[in-house]
């Protein structure tokens, strides 16, 4: 079973400097996997940015989207997804 999810959010925020930034690198593809559920494996593709900082005294150029929240969201909604279907087809 496949689930694909990206982040709606407008910028991100430079873990060294705390700056806000819009200017996408390049994006990628983190594949995050979980139990079987119903005998069947989880993968949930999430689409991750990486980002440019625009303080040019950053040492760091690049930084990758952090979305530790999102990833906690999608997991605990397939789960319950599967406690809802209890062994049935979905």
């Amino acid at each position: 079973m496949w689930l694909r999810a990206r982040s709606t959010a407008s910028d991100g925020v430079c873990p060294r400097c705390g700056t806000a930034s819009r200017r996408v690198h390049a994006w990628y593809v983190r594949r995050l996997t979980d139990l079987p559920v119903a005998g069947r494996s989880l993968v949930i593709e999430l689409r991750v940015r990486r980002l440019v900082c625009q303080t040019a005294a950053c040492p760091q150029r690049t930084f990758r989207e952090q979305l530790p929240e999102l990833a906690l969201r999608l997991t605990t909604m397939v789960g319950q997804l599967a406690i809802t279907l209890a062994g049935r087809t979905g």
